[in-house]
């Protein structure tokens, strides 16, 4: 689009459609099979703070060019203040090192395994790493090929993935199907 944008000196003319996308949804897997992780995102305190964490300005122009809006959907503010308060009170305090734990105490983490299924997938999905991190969280980002992401996806194996879509597919349960 940059480019597209410079080059309307010519005579051409850049125009985005006007319609609702969510080009990129972070899919945090609420049956994942590890009991702690299921009690711990099934928090909508958790949530709230990963949320609260993302600073969607610097998606938009470091992902985006500056060509999306926050969601009109969802808060769209950014308050790690806020953000650390509710993990605090949720229990997940943060060891020595920085890392929080689970409420119980056990090792906590967040693996987010993508492909490449769009562009800004991988870009995208290693800023919410960097956010997150922020947070105290262990969190990391492995590239997958797609056709082991669907597979693993299938058989309820992936804790957490970000995926190019056109509507929100889990809660409608034709996500993989």
């Amino acid at each position: 689009m940059p480019l597209y944008k410079e080059n309307e000196k010519n005579g051409y003319k850049a125009l985005l459609a006007k319609m609702h996308v969510t080009p990129t949804d972070v899919f945090l897997n609420l049956t994942y099979e590890d009991e702690t992780w299921r009690q711990v995102v099934r928090d909508l305190r958790f949530r709230k703070a990963l949320n609260l964490a993302i600073n969607k300005d610097e998606i938009i122009d470091s992902i985006y060019y500056g060509f999306a809006e926050p969601s009109i959907m969802q808060d769209s503010t950014y308050d790690l203040e806020e953000a650390n308060r509710l993990l605090d009170e949720m229990g997940m305090k943060k060891g020595s090192n920085g890392i929080r734990t689970a409420p119980d105490g056990s090792k906590f983490s967040i693996l987010f395994e993508v492909g490449a299924q769009a562009p800004d997938i991988v870009p995208l999905t290693e800023l919410f790493v960097e956010f997150w991190r922020d947070l105290g969280l262990d969190v990391s980002m492995k590239r997958i090929d797609s056709t082991l992401w669907g597979t693993r996806l299938s058989a309820n194996e992936i804790q957490a993935t970000v995926i190019w879509t056109h509507k929100p597919l889990w809660y409608q349960a034709d996500f993989g199907q």
